[in-house]
């Protein structure tokens, strides 16, 4: 499994989780995320999110998206990989 780590380490507390002012304020335009959530097609079902809402039901919050990584898909253009959106465009070399 590819990772990547989104997040810079200057939004993470010193337990290396994401710090809450900039939890739903992430904007990343090549992957088509603003305010930590995905800018879909008018015709997608439901809003993809980078973190799941505060709610009454919710328990607790772990992972590695506390720590600012995530998966992407991966796409093999001209020999080198790329990183792709939500649509499976790639986007950026991955490291």
């Amino acid at each position: 499994m590819l990772i990547y780590k989104l997040i810079d380490d200057s939004k993470l507390d010193e337990y290396g989780n994401i710090m809450p002012e900039f939890k739903f304020s992430l904007n990343y335009p090549e992957f088509r995320i603003r305010d930590s959530k995905f800018i879909g097609n008018p015709e997608d079902k439901f809003q993809t999110m980078l973190f799941l809402p505060e709610g009454e039901g919710r328990k607790a919050e772990g992972g590695l998206r506390t720590k600012g990584y995530f998966k992407f898909s991966y796409k093999l253009k001209d020999g080198t990989w790329y990183m792709c959106d939500l649509d499976g465009n790639p986007v950026k070399p991955a490291p």
